[in-house]
């Protein structure tokens, strides 16, 4: 408690909101940061189909004593 630290009501309160707002802005960085790693998992299995999609080209054999 503030008060038992020395400080008068006035402070003390001031103090406990300076608390409380540390701790919900914490709350509040902790779940943005969810809320986007949540958004980029759906984008990056979403973008896995399209990736399964795309045909590579075979390339072309070649002779391993050609390339000296």
């Amino acid at each position: 408690s503030f008060i038992a630290k020395g400080m008068d009501p006035q402070q003390a309160m001031n103090a406990g909101y300076r608390l409380l707002d540390l701790g919900v802005s914490k709350q509040a960085a902790v779940l943005s940061y969810m809320d986007v790693f949540l958004y980029l998992g759906i984008i990056f299995l979403l973008c896995v189909p399209f990736v399964m999609m795309v045909k590579t080209q075979k390339t072309a054999k070649l002779d391993p004593s050609a390339l000296h």
